[in-house]
């Protein structure tokens, strides 16, 4: 059955193929060619004792997330307490790690097999390692021979991102920006022939990629910054990037450029050892897909290399599962101003989006023209919905039959192919890559994944009008166009909100809510307020701090000060009682925070439908919990301090932010 199932796979592989021009004029090498047109399929071979031995290393770990409770890890994890870190290194199984270099390999693809005797192989990614199906490292060793020209590879099973093309898709969206980083396509994986699943390809960013793409043989001047709180500035014990050349022990190098983008004050002096345009160019980039795993937010996933032909640090990215909507989590990776509107995040400015880091400071927040000139280009060109369907569309069809086959479950086991570790999170069937592939946003453990199209639609509309830009060469995807598209309601995570609840548990947000039409005879609908950022929009939807049906809906980012929550207005003060049923809307029993205001009053939301903000409670409810103006509650238990801002002191527990009440 197995063996019928596969046969039937490569033959329709070689029916299906990518045939749009969306890599016109993109130099690739002919394997990712190729793979535009199959999935590939990779057999390795590793001797028995090693077949053992990978299987024992993929289950000698376990899940510190599913060990400890997410306060407690939120504690190891900000305060470095060595007991963190030796979890982290069992969770990412480096206690134990798996790689053999006595691995053969043979490739086949377009008809042609290739085949290599000198291969070392092992187990590759680091969230992902908590997954029952696993990432690989292969690395061809034999001398002046390569796999349609490519060496060095890192296939991903993509069991985190329920879209399973996040990884694709996203490497396609860099490079056709024109952004130095890998290459992606499709393989079916054996070991020792046995299935071992679906898997992307990525050429990996080594000494050989950078010798094939710059021309620089055995480079000493690549950095790789894969853990966490790599933000380009010197702190001596969070200097985590090291030389992809074993051999370079002296950092010299590194931390003088580290020192220098500190001392830099302008544009000007980082252009004298930095590639400027291109590092603004991966800050427009990850603010478009919504990147919070690389640079702007956690700090790592991203390669700088010295050019020699310049003089020059680039600033060179990989890894995007986690990008265009996926693993949306406000705890630990957003700033906690967004934490109640992470449904929203693809309304959101770069200055919303990003943390504050010198390097961004100077070469964006001091001057955004040329953050701006990119981002319109790119939005225009490549970030769009008439680029990037049709070839989501297409990739989508050359795997669909493949997906099926990677998520079928054997009916003897009950496991689904290469699913080695036994102890690990299981991932998302196939109707959810379906669903989340197109416009579902869905549930995917404790985070939550945005539709993948809908992230582009919701994001492109957003530039559209943040940039006052003529878009009509997508006229029928902009608000008021003929473009619809359907919701896989049974699938669907409509939204959470945290803002809401005095314990800050999150409860689903109503997606029925229209924007309140006044019942008297004079009516006043809410308008934005002057203080909102310019492209805010009176929401269309329940203003509770999270993003629903409506994908026009932009909710303001600015918190009010203190003064602006409680002050009362005029009509307010007159009708302490319930001011808004005179439009025929409750007052405000839970919120104080200010989403729109007109002249009538300011307005709230709650269960569904806007309210009115009554300034006597808030003044209440300010004195017992100075966090709740801004929809956050005030901690039970927590007193430990992970920031502090204008507002106060900030702790975290139960899974949200919440505000150390003052004493």
């Amino acid at each position: 059955m197995k063996c019928t199932l596969l046969f039937g796979l490569a033959l329709l592989s070689g029916l299906v193929s990518s045939s749009s021009n969306f890599f016109e004029g993109i130099k690739r090498p002919q394997l990712f060619e190729l793979l535009d047109k199959e999935v590939g399929e990779m057999y390795v071979n590793i001797s028995d004792e090693d077949y053992t031995r990978l299987n024992n290393t993929a289950n000698s770990g376990y899940s510190v997330d599913d060990t400890f409770g997410g306060d407690q890890m939120m504690e190891l994890m900000l305060a470095e307490e060595p007991d963190y870190v030796l979890l982290s290194k069992v969770f990412s199984n480096d206690v134990e790690d798996y790689k053999t270099k006595n691995a053969t390999m043979s490739f086949k693809i377009n008809g042609k097999e290739k085949s290599f005797s000198k291969v070392t192989f092992s187990l590759g990614g680091n969230s992902g390692r908590g997954y029952g199906k696993l990432g690989y490292n292969v690395k061809i060793r034999n001398d002046k021979d390569d796999l349609f020209g490519a060496r060095q590879f890192r296939l991903r099973g993509e069991a985190r991102d329920p879209s399973v093309i996040r990884n694709k898709i996203g490497s396609d969206i860099y490079n056709k920006m024109g952004i130095p980083t890998s290459f992606a396509g499709f393989v079916r994986l054996y070991v020792n022939n046995e299935f071992f699943g679906l898997y992307s390809i990525h050429d990996s960013i080594k000494q050989k990629w950078i010798e094939r793409e710059f021309g620089e043989a055995d480079t000493k001047h690549l950095y790789k910054c894969g853990l966490v709180n790599q933000f380009l500035s010197y702190i001596p014990e969070l200097d985590n990037c090291e030389n992809d050349d074993d051999s370079v022990t002296d950092r010299t190098e590194w931390t003088d450029l580290l020192k220098a983008i500190d001392a830099a004050q302008t544009r000007e002096d980082l252009e004298k050892f930095l590639d400027v345009d291109l590092f603004i160019k991966n800050m427009v980039a990850e603010w478009l897909v919504g990147s919070w795993d690389r640079f702007n937010l956690v700090g790592h996933n991203y390669y700088m290399y010295k050019n020699p032909q310049t003089g020059k640090w680039m600033f060179i990215p990989y890894d995007y599962d986690s990008d265009l909507g996926s693993d949306m989590y406000g705890g630990l990776f957003y700033n906690k101003k967004l934490f109640a509107y992470v449904y929203d995040w693809p309304f959101f400015t770069y200055d919303d989006y990003a943390a504050h880091r010198h390097i961004t400071d100077v070469l964006v927040r001091a001057d955004n023209s040329t953050f701006n000139k990119y981002a319109m280009e790119y939005v225009r060109d490549v970030f769009n919905p008439v680029v990037l369907f049709d070839h989501i569309d297409e990739v989508k069809n050359l795997i669909n039959a493949d997906v099926l086959a990677d998520k079928t479950e054997d009916p003897v086991t009950g496991l689904r192919p290469g699913r080695i570790n036994l102890t690990g999170k299981k991932d998302e069937p196939y109707e959810t890559y379906q669903a989340n592939s197109e416009f579902t946003t869905v549930s995917a453990d404790f985070t939550a994944s945005y539709g993948l199209k809908r992230w582009i639609l919701d994001k492109f509309r957003h530039a559209c009008k943040l940039y006052d830009m003529d878009c009509s060469f997508a006229a029928e995807y902009l608000e008021g166009g003929s473009f619809t598209y359907e919701v896989n309601k049974e699938l669907e995570n409509a939204g959470m909100d945290f803002s809401g609840s005095a314990s800050g548990e999150a409860v689903p947000i109503p997606t029925d809510a229209e924007v309140p039409v006044a019942t008297s005879t004079e009516p006043a609908t809410p308008q934005e307020t002057e203080t909102d950022a310019a492209e805010t929009e009176v929401p269309t939807v329940a203003p509770t701090e999270t993003e629903t049906d409506a994908a026009e809906t932009e909710v303001p980012t600015v918190a009010p000060t203190e003064t602006e929550t409680v002050a009362p207005t005029e009509t307010e003060a007159a009708d302490a009682t319930c001011w808004s049923e005179t439009y025929g809307y409750p007052c405000c029993q839970s919120t104080c925070a200010r989403l729109i205001e007109d002249e009538s009053g300011a307005w709230g939301a709650e269960n569904g439908e806007w309210c009115g903000i009554q300034a006597e409670n808030c003044k209440k409810q300010y004195s017992e919990c100075w966090a709740s103006i801004i929809g956050y509650p005030c901690c039970q238990k927590s007193t430990i301090v992970y920031d502090e801002d204008e507002y106060g002191t900030w702790s975290y527990e139960d899974d949200h932010w919440c505000g150390i009440l003052k004493i």
